[in-house]
């Protein structure tokens, strides 16, 4: 699973929220590229459809990782662990 949580944070994070120690949303832009990379990584289109921000410029990988990557935690700067 490391592998495919090193594949996700090759995507550039243009932004990310916290609050006590406890992460809302972090936003990749909604691009041909990321979706492709993401639906590589095992996201289904109902996945990507479920992630896409309201205006659908952004995706909230966040709950990818954590849900279908078994990410841990996220360290601002170096990625989901």
């Amino acid at each position: 699973m490391d592998q495919k949580l090193d594949k996700l944070n090759e995507l550039e994070v243009i932004e990310y929220s916290s609050c006590a120690g406890e992460l809302e949303y972090v936003l990749v832009e909604n691009t041909p590229f990321n979706r492709a990379k993401l639906s590589d990584l095992g996201a289904t289109t109902e996945d990507l459809e479920d992630v896409e921000c309201s205006d659908e410029s952004e995706l909230d990988i966040s709950v990818l990782a954590f849900r279908k990557l078994d990410a841990k935690w996220f360290e601002p700067g170096e990625g989901f662990k």
